[in-house]
């Protein structure tokens, strides 16, 4: 939980609204031998748990070697051998039911494409959100052309089911693409993504090759914050890495990275690409923090609302940049500038140049230590975050189960905690009436628009009142450890009983076996 005490729920609003997005041989880890099972009642070849998730998506390599040596660094490619590594979880059959039911629309849902030497990628689209036919999809196959599905979780259970369990891990929304690929062709020109790209091998073989961006391409490369245009063959930098990838395989490349690849062989080769952090950097995070933290600073200090010195473009600028460089007299050490001018010779003019760009520079610089430290709400900022991410990821796997509950329901020994606490964020807001304390959660939302770039969001909220807020906090510290209700701080028994009610008929609490157990039959009768 985090605390967001200075922004009103208004200024919350507009930033989610501004924001959301248009984006070896080891044995297999116990938690991967026993796959959970799926809300449609197949079985999953990953665990739902986002731990255990990430640990089985980079088998044999541990996260914690994955994080050390090559997040945001370099390329990983797991050669497992192992061709039903990732069963059932997706493949063209899916591609074709969803064609046919609910429908796919071009460049929405679809792209069909191919890459043709000189002329790049050419696109063989119908008109923009026209539906696609798995005749012409077939078609355009057989002419060699590649065949982008994109957002496969709104469709897909095993993919939506992947993809839900990765949100949790990362606290970020997570992206999914697949592409199938004729035998020996390409679909798609040289380029770089602005997300980390996990590559999933489902289907034949591919050659992919991996080169460093360029350098002059007028926006960096390493770490790209945007994708790039398609480039040539022979604007193509540094190679950096070179493979081919097999059914089981998985491909792992920081954004920024230039990537190309053709499938082997007369086999179709087909790859589901599963993306993460986009605009999830430091730059972000301050871009948002610091117009609000002026803005603050700005109405509690009167000492950012004096004015700029009188007429500082005399001697500020990048023409007097260059002329003090050249100025032979100048003193590269600023302790020889002397001491700092008196308010009325920096308005005149009374002193050296160089001594009143020096004084503009120390003032401008006192206030942003002062800015850092008073105004900067690093809590506030991440409080915002994750309410964006709350509203736009997808819903868990798990379903909540929304209980009405009775007193005798809920004795002072039943153990509770939160049905998943990744998908549950408690904010506050300091209003001019007091605290306004509201739980948001993602359980309502929507596969069928996830990542889309939807204005519809269909996230929970609940209202609280200020004298639940500590027994809220211990539920956020206890996340996934069970305690007694009786245990809820600062309440009474009327007053624990009220929040359980409110709380269990949003499905948010998980019981204990027994409290699970007893409400299962309750849910029956009902």
């Amino acid at each position: 939980m985090a605390a967001g005490g200075k922004r009103s729920k208004a200024q919350r609003k507009q930033d989610v609204k501004r924001r959301k997005q248009e984006q070896g041989e080891k044995e297999a880890p116990e938690a991967a031998a026993a796959p959970a099972a799926s809300p449609s009642g197949a079985n999953l070849p990953f665990p739902v748990d986002g731990d255990a998730c990430l640990a089985w998506l980079l088998h044999p390599i541990t996260p914690e070697e994955f994080f050390r040596d090559y997040w945001e660094q370099k390329p990983l490619h797991i050669q497992r051998k192992k061709p039903g590594y990732y069963g059932s979880l997706f493949n063209y059959k899916v591609i074709e039911g969803a064609l046919q039911s609910p429908g796919l629309k071009f460049a929405r849902n679809i792209n069909i494409a191919r890459f043709e030497g000189d002329e790049g990628k050419v696109m063989y689209n119908k008109e923009d959100d026209a539906k696609a036919d798995l005749k012409y999809v077939k078609e355009k196959l057989a002419d060699g052309c590649s065949v982008q599905c994109m957002h496969p979780q709104q469709f897909s259970t095993e993919v939506r089911s992947l993809v839900s369990t990765l949100e949790q891990f990362f606290g970020c929304l997570i992206g999914a693409n697949s592409y199938y690929t004729p035998g020996e062709q390409q679909g798609f020109a040289p380029h770089y993504d602005d997300v980390e790209v996990f590559m999933l091998q489902v289907e034949g073989s591919k050659k992919w090759k991996l080169f460093k961006p360029p350098e002059d391409e007028g926006k960096p490369g390493e770490l790209a914050y945007e994708y790039s245009r398609d480039f040539e063959e022979d604007e193509l930098e540094e190679q950096i890495w070179e493979g081919e990838l097999s059914v089981g395989d998985l491909l792992y490349f920081p954004r920024g990275t230039v990537h190309c690849g053709v499938a082997v062989g007369d086999t179709a080769s087909h790859h589901l690409t599963v993306s993460a952090y986009q605009r999830c950097c430091w730059a972000d995070y301050i871009e948002r923090l610091l117009p609000r933290a002026v803005a603050l600073a700005r109405d509690e200090d009167v000492d950012f609302r004096q004015g700029l010195p009188v007429n500082y473009f005399r001697y500020m600028g990048a023409v007097h940049e260059e002329m003090e460089e050249k100025d032979d007299d100048k003193s590269e050490d600023e302790s020889e500038l002397g001491d700092i001018p008196q308010k009325e010779d920096v308005a005149l003019q009374r002193v050296e140049k160089h001594r009143l760009r020096a004084y503009f520079k120390r003032e401008f610089e006192r206030r942003m230590g002062k800015l850092i430290d008073m105004a900067v709400d690093l809590d506030g900022q991440a409080d915002d975050a994750a309410a964006e991410f709350i509203t736009f990821r997808l819903p868990p796997v798990e379903k909540a189960e929304k209980a009405k509950l009775k007193e005798d329901d809920i004795p002072p020994t039943l153990e509770i905690r939160w049905k998943d606490p990744e998908a549950i964020r408690v904010t506050i807001d300091q209003t001019e009436t007091g605290m306004s304390i509201e739980v948001m959660h993602s359980f309502n939302n929507a596969r069928e628009t996830h990542m889309d770039g939807s204005d519809t969001t269909q996230v929970g909220k609940i209202e609280m009142e200020e004298s639940v807020l500590k027994a809220l906090v211990a539920l956020c510290t206890a996340r996934k450890e069970f305690f007694k209700v009786k245990d809820l701080p600062e309440l009474d028994r009327a007053g624990q009983v009220a929040l359980v009610k409110k709380l269990a008929a949003e499905g948010l609490l998980e019981l204990d076996r027994a409290g699970q157990v007893a409400l299962v039959k309750k849910l029956a009768a009902e």
